[in-house]
């Protein structure tokens, strides 16, 4: 249902602290710019898998926690070499 750079972003989430993650931190672990950033964060946060806080001047981002469960369980699953 998320393009990459939602995944992207979703994962870099796993990184943000729990009082929550600035737009650029979150930008710069995810490895994309501002813009998208900013754009996958208004999806997640409409989808309720990202909450936000901070106040009119900066705000910060986190995982709802069971997001970030299931976030962390999906990347130790592709973590995981394929068996073949």
């Amino acid at each position: 249902m998320l393009d990459q750079n939602c995944r992207r972003v979703l994962q870099a989430m796993l990184l943000v602290t729990e009082g929550g993650g600035r737009l650029e931190q979150i930008a710069a672990a995810a490895e994309l710019d501002k813009d998208d950033t900013a754009n996958c964060l208004d999806r997640l946060v409409g989808l309720s898998l990202v909450s936000v806080g901070g106040d009119l001047r900066v705000r910060r981002y986190s995982l709802h926690q069971l997001t970030q469960i299931f976030v962390a369980q999906q990347s130790a699953k592709d973590d995981l070499p394929e068996e073949g």
